[in-house]
């Protein structure tokens, strides 16, 4: 799942793009335009990025111009100044961001494609730019592309603009799915105008982890007891009253169910920013349920992601009368979700919002684009009438649309 949270992201948007270095020596005259983007999850704060988007202007094989766009709410370029004081080796984010243009300008202005091209930025698990501190100098890029005290903002910069140059551009799209009852993640990758790489993935909502009905170890005022719905019968449940992930506070209510403030869940989730939120506080393990007073009653080991990601939780092993045998270890969602992935990274998205039932009466049918079949036959592949959540398809398709 790494390469999805480092996103390398790339579209042309001026003019025919002329392939590799050699081409874009032979655009001779024209000036040609790239926009280029890196990120990585914040890890601090679930659902937020550090990351940045930049336009290139190449002309012959030199660059002529790079620029960059502002930070956003949820997604930043140079770390907020959260810190008592500049720590020791930085320059700050607001000294930063004011010298963030001059220093575009003067490192990579007049140098070759293959210049920047051929750069080495060292980068942690997470994706971030490794930071030069006083002990500790583990960076390969070369001192003449860093801006002093800003390590990790010009790595971002560097692997931004190569990203630009090497033309590969990844999109991605949160929402809820199935039901709207599983948060949804899609990510799409495309390199020279193919797709290359096609993610999807859900996890479990927070309902899907309850108390034993006759525990005793948990105290009355951390849990609620409810009759639910659960495939149409009416079943009675046991919640966790409480659940939090990065600001946000679910509270469990008999009659509403889960709430935050004055909105319901499945409200809440219809803002796909707080769908990416809550994916990703599960994928990082910092989804708590509240079982005791402070810190120490906020239990992580819970609504973890083994026990929500449907990659790991054995969800649907097993079905009745499915066209469709899983490979020896795989789920049936397993199996779908492979299928579908691999049909769009064959295929393309032109036909994605137009698969059909091979027999429209028959729900365990594969979906099929014409004669081509998907090989895949979960429900809400391609559903009409969804009301407040995306089709699996609809997903991938905003993905792709998404791309920078």
């Amino acid at each position: 799942m790494k390469k999805i949270f480092k996103t390398l992201a790339v579209c042309a948007v001026a003019g025919t793009l002329c392939a590799g270095v050699a081409a874009m020596a032979g655009c001779a005259e024209k000036t040609e335009t790239f926009t280029g983007e890196y990120k990585y999850d914040n890890a601090w704060t679930p659902g937020d990025t550090y990351g940045v988007k930049v336009k290139v202007e190449v002309k012959g094989d030199k660059i002529t111009k790079v620029t960059y766009q502002e930070d956003t709410d949820h997604y930043v370029n140079v770390s907020p100044s959260w810190q008592a004081g500049v720590p020791e080796g930085s320059l700050g984010a607001t000294a930063t961001k004011e010298k963030a243009q001059k220093y575009l300008d003067d490192t990579f202005v007049g140098k070759t494609v293959k210049e920047v091209k051929d750069l080495k930025v060292a980068v942690d698990a997470t994706g971030a730019p490794i930071a030069v501190t006083k002990d500790n100098n583990k960076q390969t890029l070369d001192s003449a592309y860093i801006l002093s005290g800003a390590t990790q903002t010009s790595g971002r910069f560097v692997l931004a603009i190569q990203n630009a140059l090497n033309d590969i551009h990844t999109g991605d799209a949160f929402g809820l799915v199935h039901g709207a009852g599983y948060a949804g993640f899609a990510s799409v990758t495309v390199k020279a105008g193919a797709i290359t790489d096609v993610q999807l993935s859900e996890v479990c909502l927070p309902t899907y982890v309850t108390i034993p009905n006759d525990d005793t170890t948990i105290g009355a005022d951390y849990k609620v007891k409810a009759t639910v719905k659960d495939h149409g019968k009416d079943v009675e449940k046991t919640f966790y009253k409480t659940v939090t992930f990065g600001s946000v506070t679910m509270t469990y209510d008999v009659t509403k169910g889960y709430v935050v403030g004055d909105k319901t869940m499945v409200e809440f989730f219809q803002d796909a920013q707080n769908v990416k939120t809550y994916y990703k506080a599960v994928m990082a393990g910092k989804v708590a349920v509240v079982v005791g007073e402070g810190n120490e009653g906020k239990k992580t080991d819970v609504m973890t992601k083994a026990a929500l990601s449907k990659e790991e939780n054995g969800y649907w092993a097993s079905a009745n009368g499915s066209v469709l045998t899983p490979a020896t270890g795989k789920t049936y969602w397993m199996a779908n979700r492979d299928a579908t992935c691999k049909y769009v990274k064959e295929h393309g998205v032109d036909n994605l919002l137009n698969l059909a039932r091979a027999d429209a009466e028959n729900v365990h049918s594969f979906w099929m684009d014409g004669t081509v079949s998907t090989g895949a036959t979960w429900s809400d592949m391609n559903s009409k009438n969804t009301t407040n959540y995306v089709s699996y398809a609809q997903l991938i398709k905003n993905a792709f649309d998404a791309k920078y």
